[in-house]
């Protein structure tokens, strides 16, 4: 009997002993992923609030973007990735987005003078055609909307799995 007792508290501690590794993991983890996620808002926050609001059909600051841009910069640090695969997926698709609406914008847009870095879209009155700017107009404003979704999809799903 004493050795049937002393067999099945050595099993059940040994049991005891795994989970807690397992859950030590699992905490430091959700950690990784809270730090990534707190860092990811915290740098975005302004920035998607600008953009929400924002209509690039004329002037817009590009330091209001400046949010994005140190976003941009900081997915290359190899550290700066969710184990979660899930968030891991949203965070790639964002920063795909962000690149392409960033390429976009920097490509259509040009520099005005000034401290607060202004910025324009070609007016209508600029193009020959009026149904090409609208047509950008379009674009840039729907690059925006895809980008201020995956924002807005990254942050409800992280509150929830964080």
């Amino acid at each position: 009997m004493d050795v049937l007792q002393w067999a099945v508290t050595t099993i059940v501690g040994i049991f005891g002993i795994l989970i807690g590794r397992a859950w030590q993991k699992h905490d430091r983890r959700l950690e990784k992923d809270r730090e990534i996620y707190s860092k990811l808002r915290n740098t975005l926050k302004i920035t998607m609030e600008y953009i929400r609001e924002e209509s690039f059909e004329g002037v817009f600051s590009w330091q209001e973007l400046e949010g994005l841009n140190r976003f941009l910069h900081m997915n290359e640090d190899p550290e700066f990735f969710f184990l979660d695969s899930s968030l891991e997926k949203m965070r790639k698709d964002l920063v795909q987005d962000a690149k392409i609406f960033m390429h976009r914008l920097g490509i259509e847009s040009f520099r005005l003078p000034g401290d607060d870095k202004p910025a324009s879209i070609p007016q209508s009155h600029d193009f020959n055609d009026l149904e090409k700017w609208k047509q950008l107009r379009d674009e840039l404003n729907g690059l925006a909307d895809k980008l201020c979704v995956s924002y807005n999809t990254i942050i409800s799903e992280g509150r929830k799995r964080l």
